[in-house]
């Protein structure tokens, strides 16, 4: 079986939206499955979302409340309740390919890994400001690693994919332990990266992950990302979450200041500088660019002044 979990909060209309999406797909008929709505304290009309569609609908589909506020409780609370032997964890703004639940069986069937991280694209229409810069795309919670299938190796250091679209071998959780609950969104607050660590913590014991493209979502984001202030929210949060994540070995021997490598001063430095020159010029779009560089830079520092031990959040 497979447990396909949305954690929810506050979303009622894009949570619909997904179900739909959901009872839509080309699914096996030798394929089990269930939905879990794993509803994060909301204050909306969540609940009536699910128990009105449920009815309705050949889906099995479960409605959970988590009170404890924050994405990575929500998470935990799905994966306890979940029953299949692979756990798939959506968005409640995306949209699923017809095939998307085939495509992530046939992957585990395939491959021997214990994580698959599929393709998350834009949905298509998007009304972008003039502004925008096919740049800023990731932060509408786009992943696109391409068409090509991979199993990262020994050296690679990125990622495989993001929560909008990321499933395990539930096995995983019972051996390594589950998501960290002080990462990740809590409320309206912009964490991130909560998947990530437990993707690094599964790296980290020699598991084999996996990037497959053929199974898509597509992301649905609300207009308030499509403004500068969430872009500058956004790109110092992924700032922090790369300085948090910094292998320690990268970074022995580097000259550092009070345990915070010192390239990374400097590059926030040179970035503000470079932000400041371009403003004055009146290069308003080059100077935007430099400023979100500026503030990943800036998050990079505090992200490792926090893995130092030399801030609290």
């Amino acid at each position: 079986m497979t447990s396909v979990i949305i954690c929810t909060y506050n979303r009622a209309p894009s949570l619909l939206r997904v179900l739909h999406s959901l009872a839509a797909m080309i699914v096996p008929d030798d394929l089990e499955w269930e939905i879990l709505v794993i509803d994060n304290n909301s204050r909306d009309a969540t609940k009536a979302v699910v128990t009105d569609f449920a009815p309705n609908t050949k889906l099995n589909i479960r409605y959970v409340f988590e009170g404890n506020q924050g994405l990575n409780h929500a998470r935990n609370t799905g994966v306890m309740e979940a029953l299949g032997e692979i756990v798939s964890f959506i968005d409640d703004d995306v949209v699923v390919a017809e095939n998307w639940i085939g495509e992530i069986r046939e992957a585990f069937n395939t491959y021997s890994v214990v994580c698959v991280g599929g393709r998350v694209l834009l949905q298509p229409g998007i009304r972008k400001p003039d502004w925008w810069d096919g740049l800023y795309d990731d932060a509408l919670g786009k992943f696109d690693n391409g068409g090509t299938i991979f199993l990262p190796d020994e050296y690679y250091t990125s990622i495989v994919g993001i929560g909008a679209n990321l499933s395990f071998k539930r096995s995983v959780f019972h051996t390594y332990g589950l998501f960290r609950p002080e990462l990740d969104r809590h409320g309206r607050k912009l964490l991130m990266g909560g998947e990530i660590e437990f993707y690094d913590r599964l790296r980290g014991n020699g598991e084999a992950t996996m990037y497959y493209p053929h199974a898509v979502v597509y992301h649905c984001p609300d207009m308030e990302r499509l403004t500068r202030q969430y872009l500058r929210r956004w790109y110092f949060r992924i700032g922090q979450w790369h300085g948090l994540r910094e292998n320690s070995r990268a970074t022995k021997g580097v000259p550092s200041l009070l345990g915070i490598p010192r390239w990374r001063c400097r590059l926030a430095l040179e970035h503000c500088l470079r932000t400041v020159r371009l403003s004055l010029r009146l290069r308003r779009k080059e100077a935007f660019v430099s400023e979100l560089q500026f503030l990943t830079a800036l998050g990079s520092l505090y992200g490792a002044m926090k893995r130092a031990g030399r801030v609290y959040e």
